[in-house]
């Protein structure tokens, strides 16, 4: 351990309040305070607590006598999973729920603790993680197949493609619910709670995908940067052919931002970068700029970004477009919506045919149907849908959970 590791550690210990005090009762654990603020539409009016179980996020640890009874109880070599299932059997949940679908410890908790009390995890984003283990087991660059440890007792999904693929990849899950996507919902009723009236002001949306920069070098995908680049270069240069109206979508917030920008700097030229900066909308100025700019846009272009499946599933024309030499990137829907190692003629001619085609003729060009990857319904918002799921879980209707 190296002296900047153990400063930061004990920074960490000094900043952390203890508590004398016991948990109180809930009905709802949050698991993970990474992403409860996402889940307070789904959870308005329910009683819940808010678990921390990230060490560097913790404001408090609770060491009153019966919590430090019920920890060396439950405690078999692991300091945190003892720590944790002391918190979750002294509150008693009948439900314990996490925006962290792709949560490691989650997933041990659940694993030790099934017999208890229910677990759901509620889908927060485009799944490729166990996919990535399987990749780098294959090519042995981890010894273990980590995907091995995803489990899910209750999984709130997207639609119904995450259950294909979970099944076909053989990851362990319970059960299936299509909820469809949160983060949208939360969007769209705060677009009604504000009266916010977005118009068609774009001809082209296309949303960054630097968040897979620096995981595709992380996990052994090798030469991707390169792909990344050339679908904004190809966009880019679309666009200024035929004047089109543009809207660049950032991915990043606060110190990432900085990386992310430093990425298209060094990967186009001075010209291309002025322009896709001076389009740019940023998330650190408005939280939901992406889905703004996705609604104002006629077609949305990215690789593998959540938001395809969300315009998709709402009516919206997009193109997926995977230039880099992973198939690991590929759109799990093919026909017109989805475009690979092409070139820019290739691109240009995709593009003009999705621009020319109305949005009937578009969708009837699709191997799948536009909800297969996600449950959207207009009139019955996925807040609700998850709010009724999780009502019938508390009251044992089990009969009822079904989609």
């Amino acid at each position: 351990m190296n002296i900047k590791n153990l400063l930061l550690i004990i920074k960490q210990i000094f900043r952390i309040k203890l508590s004398f005090k016991t948990p109180k009762n809930f009905e709802i654990v949050v698991f993970d305070d990474v992403g409860a603020k996402d889940l307070k539409n789904v959870l308005s009016g329910y009683n819940y607590f808010i678990l921390e179980v990230r060490t560097n996020n913790l404001k408090y640890i609770y060491i009153s006598p019966k919590v430090i009874k019920t920890f060396f109880l439950n405690f078999r070599g692991r300091v945190k999973d003892a720590y944790i299932i002391s918190i979750l059997k002294i509150i008693n949940p009948k439900l314990v729920i996490t925006f962290i679908d792709n949560s490691y410890k989650f997933f041990d908790i659940a694993k030790l603790m099934k017999n208890n009390f229910e677990f759901i995890a509620i889908q927060n984003g485009a799944r490729y993680d166990f996919k990535i283990f399987k990749h780098k087991f294959k090519k042995q660059i981890n010894k273990t197949d980590f995907s091995e440890r995803f489990y899910i007792p209750n999984f709130f999904c997207f639609g119904q493609f995450e259950i294909d693929d979970y099944k076909k990849n053989k990851i362990s899950i319970g059960r299936f619910y299509k909820v469809g996507s949160i983060n949208l919902a939360n969007f769209l009723l705060y677009k009604k709670k504000h009266n916010i009236n977005l118009i068609k002001e774009f001809d082209i949306c296309l949303i960054s995908d630097a968040c897979l920069i620096g995981y595709s070098k992380n996990n052994g995908l090798d030469n991707c940067e390169q792909g990344f680049a050339d679908m904004t270069k190809f966009t880019i240069r679309f666009c200024l052919e035929e004047n089109l109206k543009f809207v660049f979508a950032l991915a990043r917030l606060g110190e990432l931002l900085k990386g992310e920008l430093d990425f298209y700097k060094q990967n186009l030229t001075e010209k291309e970068f002025n322009f896709l900066v001076k389009h740019s909308v940023k998330r650190d100025s408005d939280k939901y700029s992406s889905y703004k700019a996705m609604l104002q846009s006629n077609i949305v272009i990215s690789n593998y970004t959540t938001m395809l499946r969300e315009k998709l599933a709402m009516g919206g024309k997009i193109l997926s477009c995977n230039l880099t030499p992973s198939d690991m990137y590929d759109f799990p829907v093919g026909g017109l919506c989805f475009i690979k190692n092409c070139s820019y003629k290739e691109f240009r001619e995709r593009m003009l045919e999705i621009k020319n085609l109305t949005d009937d003729e578009y969708f009837s060009k699709l191997e799948k149907n536009k909800n297969y990857l996600m449950r959207y319904e207009k009139d019955n918002s996925s807040i609700n849908i998850a709010r009724k799921k999780i009502d019938m879980f508390l009251h044992k209707k089990q009969s009822n959970l079904i989609n």
